[in-house]
């Protein structure tokens, strides 16, 4: 199963848990083995659909959507998309020309 997200940023944290605790009940209920995650891992939804599915065992395609992306992110989220590279996701780059 392949699952792809796009969120929002700045969630009420009364809305950060109904949606962490949607998705995490919608990626355990995937077979680990087919289990693939497609994030820009942004904070907010994108990266707790990202943390999810690599708890859950599964693999994670990050998308880039433009030239220094991360560098849009704030500060305080800089660890989060550097804590999930290092688990050896796949990429895909896409320069906004």
């Amino acid at each position: 199963m392949r699952l792809g997200i796009t969120g929002h940023r700045g969630l009420s944290l009364e809305v950060e848990t109904q949606v962490r605790d949607e998705l995490t009940k919608l990626v355990v209920d995937c077979q680990t083995e087919d289990l693939v995650g497609i994030s820009c891992i942004a904070d907010g939804p994108d990266a707790w659909l990202a943390q999810a599915v690599l708890t859950h065992g599964g693999r994670l395609e990050v998308v880039i959507p433009a030239a220094k992306y991360r560098e849009s992110l704030p500060d305080w989220h800089c660890g989060g998309p550097a804590r999930v590279s290092r688990r050896g996701p796949d990429r895909c780059r896409r320069d906004s020309r």
